[in-house]
């Protein structure tokens, strides 16, 4: 789906029985945002993204696409961390916008003003909820173009079209358990 400084971003759907399958109050389409401890940024991505997290848990707005859970994972080279939030299926505004898409003014008002109210929910939070990366392309139509609903990738998980995300969707079957955090590198 995409990738970032810290990391990227993979969409999968949610299969089988149990914890973790999808129900009908969450979605099948996720989207894995995996951090790498020995990717760039190191332990400081990986703590970041632990706390960016903590942030989404406790985020619940019809403009933000759902929290649906953060876990560790180890593998033999390396510690990886997974936040999973809900799939968006649409286009970035900058997407729309760059292949020649131009809401109305009705349009346009009514996207700001859906944005405003999810910057009102970030700042509204104790402590509030800092968005350092406000940009076009961090905002996603769903369904692809004006008119639908605007959504705030506050992680960046929710940055591709959905043909792209059609296309790259695979099977996620274990995707719940949390897992302990990994033990520091020693030194």
């Amino acid at each position: 789906v995409g990738r970032g400084a810290t990391g990227v971003t993979y969409s999968a759907r949610r299969v089988g029985e149990g914890e973790g399958a999808a129900t009908s109050s969450t979605p099948d389409l996720v989207a894995l945002k995996v951090t790498r401890l020995r990717g760039p940024g190191g332990w400081k991505a990986f703590d970041m993204a632990a706390r960016e997290a903590a942030a989404l848990s406790s985020l619940d707005h019809p403009g933000i696409p759902a929290f649906i859970a953060s876990f560790d994972l180890d593998t033999p080279t390396d510690a990886l961390r997974i936040l999973v939030q809900r799939l968006v299926v649409g286009r970035t505004l900058a997407d729309v916008v760059a292949a020649g898409g131009r809401g109305s003014p009705a349009q346009v008002e009514a996207l700001a003003r859906s944005l405003l109210a999810v910057a009102a929910h970030l700042a509204s939070r104790a402590p509030p909820v800092v968005h350092r990366d406000i940009k076009p392309s961090n905002i996603v139509l769903e369904g692809g173009a004006w008119g639908g609903r605007p959504l705030w990738s506050i992680s960046g998980a929710s940055n591709a079209s959905a043909a792209a995300r059609a296309a790259t969707a695979t099977p996620c079957r274990t995707c719940w358990p949390p897992l302990p955090r990994p033990a520091p590198p020693s030194s």
